[in-house]
């Protein structure tokens, strides 16, 4: 596969290539009352015991298929998986909270947006209240429009002559509070996303955020041709330096935990806080570390020590 990624498709099995489903296709070939019925049935969840769902894409779609909801009863799991993906990334059905996946009323992108609608920062916490988000960030001062453009002009000045001019998007904060101790709160400038910050007018001569084969990056602006694409330069340093970062990232979060995010300067984290998911226009995660993986259609089931990859 594209990207050293390695596939088992089924033998004797005509058209192999059409047995599986692309779960980071943008394209919604579901029917309208499908939403309708499994956002009233998301809605309707107030026990914690059914709201929380496991992180990964298909061991949610399992739990979801085990609970035999009828509106899920024509498809099969690899569609639920796709089901699920356009909930959480177009459909604003599902999101993250803690690593899980949650009715969207209780995500963390839901606390998200109602601290950018107050310009608040907002923390990782499991906490609803903007209130409590604001407490958990004060133990670092919070970057002021100006600030952040000084820090982030810093960040992306190579450290020697001819250096990358770029870092990836999955650094940003945590360079802002390891060289300045200061903590970029994109909630308190307006914004629910990190990425979308990054794109506001205040920083456009200063950096531009790209999608890059391995995820997103954060460019210097001098680095970008005047048609708006990377240049040649700083597309051959991500996407060498970019893989061996992430392979060391993953041993070094495997080492210490699972669920811990090993973030580097030049690397991407393999796993996080539900804080750091973000998808693209494409429902692919800003932050994911691996191409989208094809996800079998059929059958339902699947061995119980299926590998699940963090979502």
């Amino acid at each position: 596969e594209e990207g050293g990624d390695w596939s088992a498709v089924i033998v004797n099995r005509a058209s192999a290539g059409e047995e599986f489903v692309d779960i980071y296709s943008p394209e919604d070939p579901y029917p309208v009352r499908l939403w309708e019925a499994s956002q009233a049935y998301f809605g309707s969840l107030s026990d914690e015991r059914e709201m929380f769902l496991p992180g990964g894409r298909y061991a949610c779609a399992q739990a979801l298929v085990c609970r035999q909801l009828h509106f899920f009863d024509a498809y099969t799991v690899g569609q639920v998986c796709h089901i699920v993906q356009l909930a959480i990334s177009k459909h604003k059905i599902l999101g993250y909270s803690s690593g899980a996946v949650v009715p969207y009323l209780y995500s963390q992108s839901m606390r998200k947006e109602r601290c950018a609608a107050q310009q608040l920062p907002c923390s990782s916490s499991s906490s609803a209240s903007p209130s409590n988000s604001m407490e958990a960030t004060q133990n670092l001062p919070l970057a002021s429009w100006d600030v952040a453009r000084r820090h982030l002009a810093e960040i992306l000045e190579p450290e020697m002559p001819g250096g990358p001019a770029f870092v990836p998007l999955s650094n940003v904060k945590r360079l802002f509070r390891s060289r300045f101790r200061m903590e970029l709160s994109e909630t308190m400038l307006g914004y629910s996303k990190l990425s979308d910050l990054l794109q506001d007018v205040h920083f456009s001569d200063v950096c531009a955020v790209k999608l890059q084969r391995h995820g997103y990056i954060v460019v210097r602006a001098d680095a970008i041709e005047s048609s708006g694409q990377v240049t040649n330069e700083v597309c051959q340093v991500a996407s060498t330096a970019q893989p061996a970062a992430a392979a060391a990232a993953a041993t070094a979060a495997a080492t210490r935990h699972p669920s811990v995010t090993s973030e580097r300067q030049g690397g991407i984290p393999v796993a996080g806080s539900d804080s750091n998911y973000e998808q693209d226009q494409f429902g692919r995660q800003s932050l994911e570390t691996s191409p989208p993986v094809a996800t079998p259609s059929s059958p339902r089931t699947a061995p119980p020590d299926e590998p699940v990859a963090p979502a």
